[in-house]
């Protein structure tokens, strides 16, 4: 009878572990990001840093490729952190390994003669790990055909001189360019592809367009300032546009506008369709994170912060879904902030950054942080714990 009691105890104790775990259990899915080519731990620990350089991208056998655009460098470096070699060339905003490594995508960006001025412009290109060219589609060669599928190629004031190149204007802002990984879209859409590339051409543009493996055709085109989700309209400023391998597209919002011109309720800042409610407040932009079936023009998962003004990066940011949960990074005049959350929008866990420039007493902007998926580089450069 004691026997049965203690075997009745234990199975009562181990269910009731079991469903703690599973109740209130959240997958740690990645231990270690970077942003700034600095690498941390989830604790907020410095484990690598390359100085001097801005955008980094790390392989599984140790090698870095960094890029800093205010000097005009591009580096690769080995798993000893020495330089293979270094190019004079302006980098724009994305520069990352292959899925096989065994090349390298980036944004580069140049100076043309457009509308009567010298205009900024942007190249997207495939190289070898001699930086070496295979593909390359310039948005210079482009325009006319870009313009026919109805984007805006006007060239517009250009501030913002991250690039170093001292210009007034641009054509676009190129953002982010990914490798389409095998999806199931690929099945209705051929465009989608594995090995074909998706590219977000921001700015007056407003373009998210697809190129086929060679970078020679544009296989697929969505206006980004006049688009069409859950039958509700949108136009929206983004970044780090990427297919996942279910299929849909996942974007980084920075802001965006409904179309609210046959809502009557617009007055109560608060209006639904069909089974949504949305909140929407004209004086207070904020951002959102999107996963949509493009196929189906379907919000398949979408994220706003409550109240949803809490969250806005005005420029910048990155989004990355990891097996369940989600990652995203913000700008602010704080410097930004780094931020895993589950698929329900609770937070789970952040990174604030704390970084301040000694020269202007300024915090140095959080910008391309992303999650190492993988140890496999901090294990080649024997820096795991």
């Amino acid at each position: 009878m004691f026997k049965a009691h203690i075997k009745l105890f234990c199975l009562i104790f181990l269910s009731a572990v079991f469903a703690v775990f599973y109740f209130f259990y959240e997958p740690d899915e990645f231990h270690h990001f970077s942003y700034l080519c600095s690498i941390y731990n989830k604790d907020n620990k410095l484990v690598e840093s390359i100085p001097n350089y801005v955008f980094c991208d790390y392989s599984s056998d140790g090698k870095t490729i960094a890029s800093n655009p205010f000097k005009g460098e591009l580096t690769l470096f080995n798993k000893n952190t020495e330089k293979v070699w270094t190019s004079k060339e302006f980098i724009h905003h994305d520069v990352k390994f292959s899925t096989d490594e065994k090349t390298i995508l980036l944004i580069s960006s140049e100076i043309i003669n457009y509308e009567n001025a010298q205009v900024r412009s942007d190249c997207v290109s495939q190289r070898d790990l001699n930086n070496l060219i295979i593909h390359e589609w310039c948005l210079k060669d482009h325009i006319t055909e870009l313009s026919k599928l109805g984007f805006n190629m006007s060239k517009r004031p250009f501030k913002n001189n991250f690039t170093g190149e001292k210009v007034a204007f641009e054509i676009t802002h190129t953002n982010s360019i990914y490798e389409i990984p095998e999806n199931v879209t690929s099945k209705n859409n051929a465009a989608f592809s594995k090995g074909n590339f998706i590219v977000n051409l921001y700015g007056r543009t407003g373009a998210l367009i697809i190129l086929d493996k060679q970078m020679k055709s544009i296989l697929w085109s969505l206006n980004f300032f006049d688009f069409t989700l859950d039958n509700l309209k949108y136009s929206a400023h983004t970044h780090d546009i990427q297919v996942l391998s279910n299929g849909n597209i996942l974007a980084y919002f920075n802001s965006f506008n409904y179309n609210l011109s046959a809502l009557t309720s617009f007055a109560n800042e608060i209006f639904q369709i069909n089974d949504r409610i949305f909140q929407y407040k004209k004086n207070q932009p904020h951002s959102m994170l999107v996963e949509f079936d493009p196929i189906q023009k379907e919000i398949k998962w979408r994220y706003e912060d409550s109240p949803p003004e809490e969250f806005f990066s005005k420029t910048n940011g990155t989004v990355t879904k990891l097996d369940t949960n989600y990652v995203y990074s913000t700008l602010s005049a704080s410097g930004g902030e780094f931020i895993e959350i589950n698929s329900e929008g609770k937070k789970l866990w952040s990174f604030q950054n704390t970084q301040v420039d000694a020269a202007t007493g300024k915090p140095v902007i959080l910008i391309k942080a992303k999650p190492l998926k993988s140890l496999d580089y901090l294990d080649a450069k024997n820096l795991l714990d």
